[in-house]
This record gives C-alpha cells, sequence and structure tokens, in this order.
C-alpha cells in the first residue's frame, strides 16, 4: 500500500474491496492483516444488503482462513438514533454478550433500493495480540423507510486468538454491493 508520511500515528492504506452488482456473503479481507499494525480500520462506504429489513454485521478471520461465527465468540452493546423527517428519534441501546457476530445496528433495517446504504468507520484494536481484539464503530445509514439512522456501538472477542482478518455482510442476506478500504495505523 501507499503510506502518507505524517510522522507516528498516520493510517497506512492497505486494501480495498468491492462488490457491485451480485450477491454474495459479504466483503471480506482474508490477507493485509500482519504484525505490522495492532490497529486496523474499515472504512465503508455505502454498503447494500439485497433484501430489505436488515443490520450491518462484522466477523473476524483467525488461523489461515477460519471465519469466527460461533454463538459467544463475540460481546457488543450499540446505540442507535433513527430521525425521521418529522421528528427526533430517541437512542436506543442494544447489547449481546453471547453473539456470532459484532451487530452494528441494531432494530434498525437498512434497505437495498436506491439510496439506502451504509457508511462509516470500524476500528480494531489488539488486533495483534494473543488477547482480546476491541472494536468500536460509528456508523450512518438510510432505512428502508428513507430515514437517517445513526449507530455508535463498541464490543470485543471473547476468545484470544490472533486475528487474521475481517469480513463485513448483511445479518438476513447477501450483500449486493459496496466498497470497504483497509488501513492500518503505524505504531510510530
Amino acid at each position: 500500500g501507499t503510506a502518507n508520511n505524517f510522522g507516528g500515528g498516520s493510517w497506512t492504506f492497505i486494501a480495498e474491496a468491492n462488490l457491485s452488482g451480485g450477491a454474495a456473503a459479504g466483503i471480506d479481507f482474508t490477507s493485509g492483516v500482519s504484525s505490522t499494525y495492532d490497529c486496523y480500520m474499515l472504512h465503508m462506504l455505502d454498503i447494500v444488503p439485497t433484501d430489505d429489513a436488515n443490520m450491518i454485521q462484522v466477523r473476524v478471520y483467525t488461523g489461515s482462513s477460519t471465519l469466527e461465527d460461533d454463538s459467544g465468540d463475540y460481546v457488543w452493546v450499540n446505540g442507535t438514533n433513527g430521525l425521521s423527517a418529522t421528528g427526533n428519534g430517541t437512542v436506543t441501546y442494544y447489547r449481546d454478550h453471547s453473539a456470532n457476530e459484532l451487530m452494528l445496528n441494531n432494530a434498525q433495517n437498512f434497505g437495498d433500493n436506491a439510496g439506502e446504504n451504509t457508511s462509516g468507520l470500524f476500528y480494531a484494536y489488539n488486533v495483534n495480540s494473543a488477547g482480546k481484539t476491541y472494536f468500536s464503530w460509528d456508523i450512518v445509514h438510510i432505512d428502508e423507510g428513507g430515514n437517517t439512522v445513526v449507530g455508535v456501538g463498541g464490543g470485543a472477542t471473547t476468545f484470544t486468538t490472533v486475528v487474521t482478518g475481517f469480513r463485513v455482510f448483511s445479518r438476513d442476506s447477501n450483500t449486493e454491493s459496496g466498497t470497504v478500504r483497509m488501513y492500518g495505523l503505524n505504531k510510530s
């Protein structure tokens, strides 16, 4: 990848994955995660599911290609606020302490029509340590009713295996389109 020479703490672009015009299980990064960085950022752009009433989720890979998707692999909490054109929403908090994924938004359905998509930032910390990996996120999406929904949250793995990759996907269907860019945070 190319690096920005801003000194310590700058982000280095690692890879980009695009999905367009076809259903897939998700947008995957199964390479590019290494001991070079301990913190990674996924920049999600216009992620669209194949069906309405979905939530956007993330899972991690460990080992050479093991997708961690067992019940109890993750813990997370998120706060979601939906705003319509006619009224303010209320922040609603959701949590799961025995999950098989990280759910970035919950009970706020994003849709599959033009203009209904999710964008935002997802961070992974302590990725290359034989300890838990931690996550935080900040996303915005347009739901199937055309409402703007903001979601923030965080979570962790319950296992201590080193993370080697990421999958961004839709909960109840395949993913139709979107772009995800992966960056690593320079250690010095």
